[in-house]
This record gives structure tokens, C-alpha cells and sequence, in this order.
């Protein structure tokens, strides 16, 4: 699993041009910090409460440097997200760092040791999400190919949410 440690002060020059940032949180608190915070850095930046939503932010955006992924999330989690993004832009996939508290889970590290996506530890320092979007924003942005995405957006999701079980009628 590969986190992202608070990292001490930088001392190299970053470059002043903003990068292109899709925050996705289920948390109204914590996005509306990290959103806010990284506006006033000068960054363009997205918000979506869910996954769907960040299907549909991602159908109005030309290109990405960040996808900041909450790890778990009700509905559709960060992990089925990713797996939606990668099948369909496997360069936008490549985009994502994931935020959790929750990194003693089974699951989530597994998940994290199978797709290689940093993920910055809650609660972080907000320094450290500023090295994190700067490192990125360095990056060539990724273009964010609409009619694919419209066609992730179009198609279903299998929520994480448990339903219940059709019954069949046997016999006539």
C-alpha cells in the first residue's frame, strides 16, 4: 500500500500553473475544505458527493491532473469508481489518489496493493495535499474523452448497497 506521509515543507520551486482537480467525497465537511483550499491555491477544481455524481462532473471537464478519491463511500464507493474510470480511460485511472481513515481494513488494502494508487491517510495536513496537487498539476493533464464517459454515465451501476433477493416462482 503505498501512502502519502505528511511531507516536510518543499524547497523546489513549483510551477504557478493551476492543474485540474475532481474532489469526490461523500463527507460535505471535508470536501468543502479540501475544495476550498485548494481554490485558493489556484486550482480548478470539481466536486461530486458519490461516484455518479463524479461521472457527471467528468462529462463536463476537457482535461484532469487529480482525481481525489474518497476511499469509502456510500452507494458507489471509491473502488467501484475506479474500476468504472479504468475500463474506459485507463490514463484517467491513473489519475487517482485515494483518502481514507480507514486504512486497517482488509478490504481497502487490499484494494490499494491491487491497483497501485497512492492514498493520503485521514486526517492529513493540508500541506500535504497541497505538495500532493502540486506534484500532479506537474504531470500532463489527461484528456477526459466526454463520449466515453457518457457512456459510463449511461450505463448502471451495481450499488454496494444490499437489495433484496428476487423470488422465482417454481411450478405453475
Amino acid at each position: 500500500m503505498n501512502t502519502i506521509a505528511n511531507p516536510p515543507h518543499l524547497h523546489q520551486s513549483i510551477s504557478d500553473q493551476a492543474g485540474h482537480i475532481l474532489v469526490v467525497d461523500d463527507e460535505d465537511d471535508i470536501r468543502d475544505l479540501v475544495c476550498r483550499v485548494l481554490r485558493e491555491l489556484g486550482f480548478s477544481v470539481w466536486e461530486a458527493a458519490d461516484g455518479e455524481q463524479a461521472l457527471a462532473q467528468l462529462t463536463r471537464v476537457q482535461t484532469l491532473h487529480l482525481i481525489l478519491c474518497n476511499l469509502r463511500m456510500p452507494y458507489v464507493s471509491g473502488p467501484m469508481l475506479y474500476r468504472r474510470v479504468a475500463e474506459a480511460s485507463p490514463a484517467l485511472a491513473s489519475r487517482f489518489v485515494f483518502c481514507s481513515g480507514d486504512l486497517v481494513s482488509e478490504q481497502s488494502r487490499r484494494f490499494l496493493d491491487e491497483v497501485g494508487c497512492p492514498c493520503l491517510e485521514k486526517p492529513f495536513e493540508l500541506e500535504s495535499l497541497e505538495v500532493l496537487a502540486r506534484q500532479y498539476s506537474l504531470k500532463s493533464p489527461v484528456r477526459v474523452d466526454r463520449a466515453t464517459i457518457n457512456r459510463l454515465v449511461a450505463g448502471s451501476w451495481q450499488r454496494e448497497e444490499r437489495r433484496p433477493a428476487r423470488i422465482r416462482a417454481v411450478g405453475g
